[in-house]
């Protein structure tokens, strides 16, 4: 969607999120967001993150799913995307092999894939980086990281949203983000479009998660009340 084209400022985004708090009713951590909804458009927006699977973001038009999203970082904020950019440190224009997400620091870092660790260590620039292989010659890596999780190994067989390491600003970078890569053989390809197709496979098929939007939109409607609810059926 281009924002600036598309989106008026008159719209209303319905959102849903969690918090821990503690006795005295202070949040701890910062909020998780498991809905958004987008109605003042020809088709009605919706993403959901399940609780059982924070780490996949699922997009839905008109009640479909259109695709789902792994991200390594949850809760994060995409700040410079796959492709040419202006570097932040050196200036001028540069190629970016990866995307980068700003999150606070020490919030985990997960595999989006299964594999195995094939690096853990410093590269430069990178700071303190994790690089897991999957099939087809197919590489992830995760950079920047303030520390790695605790007792992994080169070696260790990991499953999807298994714990790397947590967000920092080791090696060069202007704060705390993950900058996160897929490549097949040593090609950078988009981590949040080829990369994932090719390292995550096919889409599931978009009934099997219907429940989970139907779901979501019942603890939304729970939370604000049937009178705050836009065309909240079940298309």
């Amino acid at each position: 969607m281009d924002t600036a084209r598309d989106i008026s400022g008159a719209e209303r985004l319905q959102l849903l999120w969690e918090e821990d708090r503690r006795e005295d009713g202070t949040r701890v951590g910062p909020p998780r967001l498991t809905y958004m909804g987008l109605a003042d458009q020809s088709a009605r927006l919706e993403m959901v993150w399940p609780a059982d699977q924070r780490a996949t973001v699922m997009l839905y038009k008109d009640g479909s799913l259109v695709e789902t999203k792994r991200f390594p970082v949850v809760g994060a904020r995409l700040t410079s995307a796959f492709g040419n950019r202006r570097h932040p440190v050196y200036g001028g224009v540069r190629r970016h092999d990866g995307v980068d997400l700003a999150a606070p620091r020490g919030t985990p870092v997960m595999a989006t894939a299964p594999g195995r660790v094939s690096f853990i260590g410093r590269r430069g620039g990178y700071g303190r980086v994790v690089e897991v292989e999957h099939e087809m010659g197919t590489l992830s890596r995760y950079t920047h990281l303030s520390r790695f999780a605790s007792g992994l190994s080169v070696g260790d067989v990991i499953n999807a949203g298994d714990t790397l390491g947590e967000v920092g600003a080791s090696g060069l970078t202007t704060g705390p983000n993950l900058h996160y890569e897929v490549r097949v053989g040593d090609r950078p390809v988009d981590p949040l479009e080829e990369g994932q197709r090719i390292i995550l496979g096919e889409s599931p098929a978009p009934q099997d998660y219907r429940s989970v939007l139907f779901e979501a939109r019942g603890r939304l409607q729970k939370a604000i009340g049937t009178s705050g609810l836009v065309a909240l059926d079940n298309r």
